[in-house]
């Protein structure tokens, strides 16, 4: 029976939390591979590997996504740094742009973090291999934005 993968990276070096990542890469892809195994059938098939970043809940989640609105969850990763990056950001109401800026910059942390993960380390050959054997592409979103997806 699919199992979604679980991790939670409590450290607060961006650097680590990329290599944690990076390890955990294996799991992440056999756990994509255990959940197309379970759903052969789904009428929808998927195109990509979704990798959602939620900073205000310090959640990466991993799906695998079609075209249309279909998702299956392959696992999470809970950072906590993030997460409390997140709520150290200025309010909106402090002063102007400073929220906006604050959380843009903390988007791109991530996502360079997650970049590297994916496409370095132990992990790269296996997220090469799922993506080659089921004609898939590995994209980052932020929350839940369509507009926002991007190629890794």
């Amino acid at each position: 029976m699919f199992k979604p993968f679980t991790l939670t990276i409590e450290s607060s070096d961006w650097p680590i939390i990329a290599d944690e990542i990076a390890k955990a890469g294996p799991r992440i892809c056999e756990a994509a591979y255990g959940y197309l195994a379970e759903y052969p059938h789904r009428h929808r098939r998927p195109d990509r590997l979704r990798v959602q970043i939620r900073p205000d809940c310090g959640t990466v989640r991993i799906v695998l996504a079609g075209p249309k609105l279909f998702q299956g969850e392959i696992g999470v990763v809970t950072i906590s740094r993030l997460e409390a990056d997140y709520f150290d950001l200025p309010t909106a109401t402090d002063s102007g742009d400073a929220f906006e800026t604050g959380h843009r910059q903390l988007i791109e942390r991530c996502c360079q973090a997650l970049r590297h993960s994916l496409a370095a380390g132990i992990g790269a050959e296996c997220f090469k291999q799922l993506c080659s054997t089921f004609s898939l592409r590995l994209t980052i979103l932020e929350y839940d934005d369509l507009e926002t997806e991007q190629e890794i």
